[in-house]
């Protein structure tokens, strides 16, 4: 077996609807009184209204990733890392993340981003092992998060076959910026390689610790 991780800086991004009723406060307001942020950061909100959800290693210094080989599936059987990378020699594209909007019914919703470290992707392989494995076969997509510095890695492949996220959530969450945003009806689709300005009304921002 091996295993396959992107270690470093992440960020986590997670579009959450509105309840009903918090929409309808808003909608009652020339301008929209923002406790709601205030009141997610302190947990007196928990949405858990998930419209996509997604973790990003950030491509920096602190980046790596680690091929492992085992001889089973047994983490507790001594593994060998065998394949060590800061990316500068693995194929790569620019490519953009959308998200459709056009089955869901939405004019308020919050982008969360929770920026972190740890492993940022995680993924195995039970047919291969050391000796069979062509690093040379890697390849990965990257963009620049909202057209700002962070540039991050959004899927990876082996011999053009995407590798899929376990999903194991093996990091910290060192700080948060959450926006409260306006959509408008043509919008079709988030493009998170976009400014965020550009596509949706910003009603107002936090981050947090």
């Amino acid at each position: 077996m091996v295993n396959i991780q992107i270690r470093g800086n992440l960020i986590e991004v997670v579009l959450e609807k509105l309840t009903p009723s918090e929409i309808s406060k808003l909608q009652k307001t020339a301008t929209p009184q923002i406790s709601l942020l205030n009141d997610i950061e302190k947990q007196k909100i928990n949405t858990h209204k998930n419209i996509y959800r997604n973790i990003l290693p950030v491509i920096d210094d602190s980046l790596e990733l680690q091929v492992s080989s085992f001889d089973n599936d047994n983490y507790y059987d001594d593994g060998y890392t065998f394949f060590r990378s800061n990316l500068d020699n693995i194929g790569y594209q620019d490519k953009s993340i959308t998200i459709s909007l056009e089955k869901i019914d939405i004019e308020y919703f919050l982008i969360k981003l929770n920026y972190g470290y740890g492993a940022g992707f995680e993924t195995e392989i039970i047919d291969l092992d050391y000796k069979s494995f062509e690093t040379d076969k890697l390849n990965f997509n990257s963009t620049f998060l909202f057209e700002k510095y962070n540039q991050v890695l959004h899927s990876l492949s082996l011999n053009y076959l995407n590798l899929e996220d376990l999903g194991r959530n093996k990091f910290e969450i060192l700080k948060t910026e959450l926006f409260l945003v306006k959509s408008n009806k043509r919008l079709k689709q988030l493009d998170l390689s976009t400014k965020i300005l550009d596509q949706v009304k910003i009603i107002d921002t936090i981050s947090f610790n």
